[in-house]
């Protein structure tokens, strides 16, 4: 299924209100390099989704048994979830907002820098840890971002600029990565449950997550697609592994980079492993502050 035919089935009675009198998709498409189009996503007065957004959107196209509903799953997904790795170690931050909060690229002499607000580095990390960022802080910058596909700039004040290495991954001092806060507090070590496909008590045992990857997401998310992905895929394609969780596993330097679900015929594995600034990336934007309840239509 394509992303627009994905977006209408997910906006499919999903209208939201807008300054009262104008009604407005729930979901936008914005595809792309990810530090590019974020700004346009926040502009447009949305936020990129995340895995604890979209998660659930898949676990319940699987319990429809609607084949319409489950095809809509056949497409992958870069997620607001940010993956930091370094040496052996990871870290993972759902809703990240040293992603969510992205102001575009500054070109600099040493290269591309992405420029991320002091606001937003500051509730990343843990409290008293400014200082490892203070080095690279600016008043002032003039940002690149995309916009209706055509590349925009504008001026961006107290931002911290991050290495752009390749246009590929955010690279951190060690001291950096120290400071970024975890999601429930799981710094873990990549081991071999990690990189390739897992058995489903690979993932929960005993009615809890055990994987120290997915750990990083709510068990109430987590539990009810294992169910249904394991079900699905072992009934459509004889699949008895999936939802493998790929990061890079040897980061000489901390790397950051963002989750992306894999497609459900992939076997809806997680990984970190993608390149930020790929042309092929596909984010979701979501209106912000509307309840499910408050959807009309049109």
């Amino acid at each position: 299924m394509s992303l627009e035919n994905q977006l209408q089935a997910l906006n499919q009675g999903r209208k939201v209100p807008q300054q009262v009198i104008r009604y407005v998709d729930k979901y936008k498409s914005y595809q792309g390099s990810i530090p590019l189009n974020v700004p346009a996503i926040t502009q447009d007065g949305r936020r990129m989704l995340s895995g604890i957004d979209y998660l659930p959107i898949r676990t319940q196209c699987l319990q429809s048994q609607t084949p319409e509903q489950v095809k809509e799953q056949d497409i992958y997904l870069n997620l607001a979830d940010s993956c930091i790795t370094f040496e052996d170690k990871a870290k993972i931050q759902t809703q990240s907002p040293l992603l969510t909060q992205i102001q575009g690229i500054v070109d600099t002499s040493d290269g591309p820098q992405v420029a991320i607000p002091t606001e937003a580095v500051n509730s990343a990390i843990k409290r008293g840890t400014f200082q490892y960022f203070e080095p690279h802080l600016r008043e002032q910058e003039t940002a690149t971002y995309s916009a209706n596909n055509q590349e925009q700039t504008h001026q961006v004040t107290n931002v911290v600029l991050f290495p752009f290495i390749n246009r590929n991954y955010i690279q951190l001092t060690p001291e950096q990565y120290q400071a970024i806060k975890t999601t429930r507090g799981n710094e873990f070590t990549i081991d071999d449950t990690f990189n390739r496909d897992l058995a489903k008590d690979e993932i929960i045992e005993k009615g809890k997550v055990i994987h120290k990857g997915w750990k990083s997401y709510p068990s109430g998310i987590v539990i009810p697609l294992v169910n249904e992905v394991f079900k699905f895929n072992q009934r459509e394609y004889s699949y008895d592994k999936n939802m493998g969780f790929y990061l890079p596993s040897n980061s000489k330097k901390p790397e950051l980079r963002a989750a992306y679900l894999v497609m459900l015929y992939g076997r809806s594995g997680l990984s970190g492993v993608g390149h930020l600034g790929v042309g092929g990336a596909r984010l979701f934007g979501v209106v912000e502050n509307v309840a499910e309840g408050d959807a009309q239509n049109s």
